[in-house]
């Protein structure tokens, strides 16, 4: 979903560093387990479930226990089965994903959303009744939030140019009129770049508005791309105004004021959200409540 080297930051880290291994599918106690990341991440995206990323070693006794009892209780088998695309990973083969991932021990289960987005991570050996609990908020989370970043800009009409008349061929042989002088005054700069806000919500479109319509909003000009958004805003501007002003507050946690960008986005509780980069946008989408205020 996105044409932005940091929109791969996810993307490099679940399956560009690694050395995927051939197609395969790994049965284990009721679960069909992928064993390709890749061919997971089409499943995840046809299907759109999230990846349920199960990290695992020979020599890790919790890991045994973990398939041998957990992953063993039909009620976890049908449920992992009806909402995830399960996947187990040797850490000791994926030692660069391990890295990635920071995770602090062995087993280790991670949540990926089809955008290849960190839903969440569970280290340790889960029961079954935790692993369920934990799984299931993941799951509200990534019902709650939804992605508007990584869109594509709108495709402007290229205007054709004028077709040159007899006189405008022969104007620049006519004697030049004096010019009046030109009083110069401030031009006026668009907020989120002139980017309609409701095309972002409505659309996920990154979409260039024009000053033609343009409309005040609490001393701040926005451009929007027909007088029908222009109604739609001013109808409900708490819907398109993004929390914060637009101001990434992953960034603001840690004591910076710094402007989201309309391309890292989300919609969480009924409200867009604006980060700084699509590493800030993916701590938010992990773990939204430590941020939302």
């Amino acid at each position: 979903m996105s044409g932005s080297k940091e929109g791969t930051l996810v993307r490099t880290a679940m399956i560009a560093a690694v050395s995927l291994l051939a197609c395969s599918n790994a049965q284990a106690d009721g679960i069909t387990w992928q064993t390709d990341m890749r061919a997971a991440h089409k499943h995840a995206q046809a299907s759109g479930k999230p990846m349920l990323i199960q990290l695992t070693a020979s020599w890790c006794g919790y890991c045994r226990k973990m398939k041998a009892t957990t992953y063993a209780d039909p009620n976890v088998v049908r449920y992992i089965t009806a909402s995830f695309v399960p996947v187990m990973l040797d850490a000791d083969k994926h030692g660069d994903i391990v890295g990635k991932l920071n995770l602090r021990g062995l087993p280790a289960t991670v949540v990926v959303a089809p955008n290849l987005v960190i839903l969440g991570k569970l280290n340790g050996y889960q029961s079954s009744k935790r692993l369920t609990v934990e799984l299931n908020k993941t799951l509200q989370a990534m019902r709650k939030v939804v992605s508007v970043g990584y869109a594509r800009p709108a495709k402007q009409a290229t205007a054709k140019p004028p077709t040159p008349t007899r006189a405008a061929a022969t104007a620049h042989v006519a004697k030049k009129k004096p010019v009046p002088p030109v009083t110069q005054t401030r031009p006026v700069v668009p907020a989120f770049g002139g980017l309609s806000l409701v095309a972002l919500r409505e659309g996920r479109e990154l979409k260039t508005g024009k000053a033609v319509f343009q409309m005040n909003h609490g001393g701040t000009v926005l451009y929007f791309a027909n007088k029908d958004e222009v109604t739609e805003f001013r109808r409900s501007p708490e819907r398109y105004w993004p929390k914060h002003g637009g101001q990434c507050v992953v960034s603001a946690a840690s004591g910076q004021r710094v402007a989201g960008r309309p391309e890292f986005g989300v919609v969480y509780r009924d409200s867009v959200w604006m980060f700084e980069n699509a590493e800030k946008m993916r701590r938010f989408v992990e773990n939204p409540s430590q941020f939302a205020r």
